[in-house]
């Protein structure tokens, strides 16, 4: 090291926010908007150094406790909502559930970023655990439907952090091109819990009631907290810096962009909140729709507006979307992960109307594609330590799913067999790979100070393609299965209607009613499906246009 960059690095004191495996001072500058030269990365750590230490290791078991964790506790609930719900005597609203947490996530998730810059990486990680366990104890302990909702909106408000700060926390302790392979182990706890929260969550839910797997989840996030307090590095100094910490403290508040994450929120919530109740809960026309776009239209404009003119310090600068690099990560892992989940609402339908299964065995029919997730991240992390590249990995993750959702267009016709099932775990293989590659080419090329808040950036885009990929997919299917069974002649409109509306009705029903009634089913899936293959291929489109930078 040179004696010109010793001085100017000396009085470069560390903070919980600096890397901890940095090698060069932090810079507050942003990168250049126009540089479009694909060169070697200077603002992370060597892609030589050693493997991170036991202490590093440590840092990593903490989150993916609380990986684990929060994804187990997403399949619990998807398994159990409508038993919760009915508990309460609401079973039309326990979809609500649900519809708490994600959107509760989601108006969240790029807040975490710049407020993790501001107070750092442990503190908002204690304040994330903290919101997920206090939300699962007033789950567990709710006398109120209304109450279960509220301790499902803490919970998200929890949970954005907690999946956000995990792959931050990752991109700060070790060299950029050893990121994926440590973001693969996340990919197989979170696996892991999304496997076993259903099952599990549905024999305690049988035996001894849904409540407790609620309060049984907040003794292991309050161990991970505590262990998180004690592992995850803070700075300390001396009396004199300790008098200079406390007058920067006092103005962290004034740093925080309130206004623009209040309008952030508003506008993500405007946005989403259609895409939960439009078409199924109600018509499209409504008026609620109609002034939730209106009002996703007027808070957007207004944070524009607040980050280019008044925030001096934007909860999401805006000059990030101007960089080519963000805006294909973003775009390829919406689109992709919108096409797998369009997938997987369908594909426990097809079993159902098709083989006449229970809704377990149905389900378990998904595991082909969650292994996938799995098989594919680890393998990427593996190629990308290896070889340091990743954009051919996007454009064969986003062609291999694309053909994948192909063939389910092409050959699930009503008489799928074993092996054909199968023909979704490429989809779920690609997901899992356009998932850390992403988060690759993001990082690859931008400054430290802005990684957290680009990587939050990046967890709502993969948020908003799973309502997009649920909404879309409810629209086409619901509107192709009405338009079929309009065609199907002699059908009398409340056959019509409560096979619309009710699975377990279709099953009983005999002869050529039963036929042409599956008939017009397996027609409105293959167009679900033709959603996936819509969204793979904008995907591919977007990978071709990445620039992928030296690791």
């Amino acid at each position: 090291m040179s004696t010109s960059f010793a001085k100017s690095t000396q009085n470069v004191q560390p903070t919980e926010r600096t890397p901890l495996l940095s090698t060069e001072p932090t810079t507050n500058e942003a990168p250049s908007l126009d540089s479009e030269i694909v060169s070697e990365h200077h603002n992370h750590a060597d892609p030589t150094e050693e493997t991170p230490t036991a202490s590093v290791i440590g840092v990593l078991v903490v989150i993916l406790i609380g990986t684990f964790v929060a994804n187990l506790d997403t399949s619990f609930v998807m398994t159990t909502h409508g038993t919760i719900a009915t508990d309460f005597e609401r079973f039309r609203d326990s979809g609500w559930v649900l519809s708490c947490y994600t959107l509760a996530m989601c108006a969240t998730q790029p807040i975490y970023g710049k407020l993790s810059n501001i107070y750092g990486r442990k503190s908002m990680l204690t304040v994330s655990y903290s919101l997920f366990a206090f939300g699962c104890l007033i789950c567990g302990t709710a006398a109120t439907y209304n109450a279960v909702l509220l301790g499902r909106v803490l919970s998200g408000l929890g949970g954005a952090g907690m999946s956000i700060l995990a792959s931050i926390l990752i991109t700060d302790l070790v060299p950029l091109r050893q990121v994926a392979s440590w973001r693969s182990y996340l990919n197989i706890f979170a696996t892991t819990g999304r496997s076993i929260g259903g099952p599990v969550g549905g024999y305690l839910a049988d035996t001894i009631g849904w409540r407790w797997s609620f309060a049984a989840q907040c003794p292991l996030i309050l161990l991970a907290m505590s262990l998180g307090w004690f592992l995850i590095p803070a700075h300390t100094g001396n009396d004199e810096e300790e008098e200079e910490s406390a007058q920067v403290k006092a103005g962290k508040l004034a740093r925080v962009d309130f206004l623009g994450s209040i309008t952030l929120a508003a506008a993500i919530v405007s946005i989403l909140l259609p895409l939960e109740l439009g078409g199924e809960k109600m018509p499209w026309n409504h008026p609620l729709i109609v002034v939730c776009f209106v009002s996703a239209l007027f808070f957007g404009l207004a944070f524009v507006l607040i980050e280019l003119y008044w925030a001096a310090e934007p909860i999401f600068p805006l000059f990030l979307l101007a960089r080519r690099d963000v805006v294909t990560a973003y775009l390829a892992v919406g689109f992709l992960v919108a096409a797998q989940i369009s997938m997987m609402i369908v594909v426990p339908l097809y079993f159902r109307i098709t083989k006449n299964v229970s809704n377990s065995i149905a389900g378990a029919h998904l595991v082909p594609t969650i292994c996938g997730n799995a098989l594919g991240a680890l393998l990427t992390g593996i190629t990308i330590r290896r070889t340091g590249r990743y954009k051919p990995l996007m454009i064969f993750a986003t062609l291999f799913s694309s053909s994948c959702y192909a063939l389910l267009v092409l050959r699930w016709h009503g008489n799928t067999n074993t092996w054909e099932s199968l023909y979704i775990f490429p989809g779920g293989f690609g997901t899992g790979i356009i998932d850390l590659s992403t988060l690759i080419s993001l990082t690859a090329d931008l400054d430290n100070s802005l990684v957290a808040i680009a990587t939050s950036g990046l967890f709502l885009c993969q948020s908003i393609g799973v309502l997009s990929g649920i909404s879309v997919s409810a629209a086409v299917t619901g509107a192709t299965l009405r338009g079929a069974l309009d065609h199907v002649k002699d059908l009398s409109p409340v056959i019509k209607e409560r096979a619309i509306h009710d699975i377990e009705f279709v099953t009983t029903l005999k002869g050529a009613v039963h036929r042409a009634v599956v008939g017009a089913y397996i027609e409105s899936f293959r167009y679900g499906f033709c959603v996936s293959v819509t969204f793979g291929l904008m995907a591919l489109c977007v990978t071709i246009f990445v620039r992928e930078h030296k690791l």
